[in-house]
């Protein structure tokens, strides 16, 4: 897979094999704290990568269901599905 430019659509490429390395796929929501656990990151350098998809139009942030808003839920769009099926790195 190319990556191309830093930042460029081809990280955000990357990025959605690094979703499928947390175990996540279609119909999932997970949060920052869980996917920077799941993928061995920092929060930050998790927020940095979910600015990156969102902005390619790979997931989605949600709100938080019920009394605590501030927790933020990230899902897969239906662009990042596709590219996600495309990959061929295995899911773990």
């Amino acid at each position: 897979m190319q990556t191309g430019a830093p930042g460029g659509a081809g990280a955000a490429a990357i990025s959605i094999v690094c979703w499928r390395f947390a175990g996540l796929s279609r119909g999932q929501e997970a949060s920052i704290r869980k996917l920077a656990d799941r993928l061995a990151l920092r929060h930050h350098s998790t927020v940095e990568l979910i600015d990156r998809m969102e902005a390619h139009g790979f997931v989605k942030r949600n709100a938080g269901a019920g009394k605590d808003r501030r927790q933020v839920l990230v899902s897969l769009q239906p662009r990042g599905e596709k590219l996600l099926e495309k990959s061929s790195c295995p899911t773990v």
